[in-house]
């Protein structure tokens, strides 16, 4: 059986513990994954979350825009 994610990741030195990260994410399912594993790992008040709209999706990436800003 294989560790989960946030201990693979941690293992690997990708996001450390207490350690500032920026995460950048469109709203998508991947990338919020990837914000919960960072907030999980380093802490909320150490992950600085981007969002970014890529313009691909349409009213979908236009709707996630104003849920991440709020």
């Amino acid at each position: 059986m294989s560790a989960p994610p946030a201990e693979r990741v941690r293992s690997r030195g990708g996001l450390v513990p207490g350690r500032a990260a920026v995460v950048a994410f469109s709203g998508g399912r991947d990338s919020l994954c990837l914000l919960d594993l960072a907030v999980a790992i380093v802490g909320a008040d150490e992950v600085l979350a981007v969002h970014v709209h890529h313009g691909l999706r349409g009213r979908d990436a236009d709707d996630e825009a104003l849920r991440a800003a709020a």
